[in-house]
This record gives structure tokens, C-alpha cells and sequence, in this order.
């Protein structure tokens, strides 16, 4: 995930949320899937798509489009 230092091992990492002044590792993240979950400020999504949405505050097309990830079409 963007900008997140994931620290130790397992299906659920740590990391410091980007979502809040933070200062101990906060964010739990599932690296099988993208979701997570911070256990400070309650921000929480299923995937990469949901978490660069909310860290970029954009809507979902604009933000599959900014991952690369859109292949146009539907409108």
C-alpha cells in the first residue's frame, strides 16, 4: 500500500495509519486481500482501491483510474 511501511509477520501486518496523527503502528493491514482496518481511528476498507480512495479522498473511478486499473467503457 501507498506510502505504509508494513512491519511483521502473518496474514495481518502493522503500520502507521496515514488516516490520523499517528505514533505507534495503529493500522492493521491483510496482505492477502489489501483490506484494513486502524484500530485508533476506526478507518477501515475491504482493498487497495478502498485505501487509496480514502487517502486521496477520491471517488472510486477516479481512483481505479489513478492505479492504473481502468480499461473505459462503462461511463
Amino acid at each position: 500500500m501507498e506510502g505504509v511501511s508494513l512491519k511483521g509477520n502473518g496474514t495481518w501486518r502493522d503500520a502507521i495509519c496515514p488516516f490520523h496523527p499517528d505514533t505507534k503502528p495503529s493500522l492493521r493491514v491483510k496482505i492477502e486481500t489489501g483490506a484494513f482496518s486502524c484500530m485508533a481511528c476506526g478507518a477501515h476498507g475491504g482493498g487497495v482501491v478502498a485505501f487509496h480512495m480514502r487517502l486521496h479522498k477520491l471517488n472510486f473511478k477516479v481512483a481505479v483510474m489513478a492505479l492504473g486499473a481502468w480499461v473505459g467503457g462503462v461511463r
